[in-house]
């Protein structure tokens, strides 16, 4: 199958692969994120990742693989990471953390410069303390980076907006972090992927329902479950709203 080289700005190849900007997508890979999003069984995951390596492998080279590489990994770790595996998905972050890193290092790829970003901000939650400390407080500059670069990137939006809304106190900000992605929302020059959108809707929902508006909060939610309607966490949040 035809190699899809990266010269820049990434190449398409019909049927197969597309890059919309920086950001590498390809069905298989479609596949596996939307199965994990949706809560599928972690068999039908395990084969879906198989899948979209595979087809990657044979679509891509260069910095373009190893960023549809770190992604692969990025979605088998947050895989772990719901069903409560947390060595597990480190391992799978670390993995994609050091495919990105090695893309964007050749290269200088926005998409896997996010991914670097995506996979250490995860890891974060799983590995010790004095990770988070150290690679925690480096995500944002990522992020804004990314922002400068391809400011068309919405990804990179959602990793410098997360912040406000999940960060322990007294770093949280629930109402800048509504504020801002509400307005990523609106924006129409951002380009936004399927689970961005989902990202960002469960976000604000989360922001509001920290701030005690359990209806408002119940309202993003249930928006979020028209994206992922299996996803546990909204699932869980939207329950304990109602209640």
């Amino acid at each position: 199958m035809k190699k899809l080289m990266a010269l820049g700005l990434l190449c398409l190849a019909p049927l197969l692969a597309s890059a919309e900007g920086t950001t590498v997508l390809w069905p298989e890979f479609t596949a596996l994120r939307d199965a994990m999003y949706n809560r599928a069984p972690d068999s039908r995951i395990a084969g879906l990742y198989q899948e979209a390596v595979l087809a990657a492998e044979n679509a891509f080279s260069g910095p373009v693989l190893l960023t549809a590489l770190s992604k692969c990994e990025y979605m088998m770790g947050r895989n772990c990471l719901y069903g409560k595996k947390n060595d597990r998905a480190g391992e799978f972050f670390d993995k994609g953390a050091a495919y990105a890193k090695e893309a964007a290092d050749s290269s200088n790829l926005s998409d896997a410069w996010v991914m670097y970003a995506e996979n250490v901000s995860q890891n974060c939650i799983v590995k010790p303390t004095s990770y988070a400390i150290f690679y925690g407080s480096k995500i944002s500059g990522i992020a804004r980076q990314v922002i400068k670069a391809a400011p068309e990137t919405g990804a990179a939006y959602v990793l410098l907006y997360a912040q406000h809304v999940y960060a322990p106190p007294p770093f949280h900000n629930y109402k800048l972090g509504i504020k801002n992605f509400k307005g990523l929302l609106e924006d129409t020059s951002v380009r936004l992927q399927r689970d961005d959108e989902f990202n960002i809707v469960s976000a604000i929902g989360y922001g509001y329902f920290q701030l005690k508006d359990y209806p408002e909060a119940a309202s993003w939610f249930t928006r979020a479950l028209e994206i992922y309607p299996a996803n546990e966490f909204v699932l869980d949040l939207l329950r304990r709203a109602k209640n």
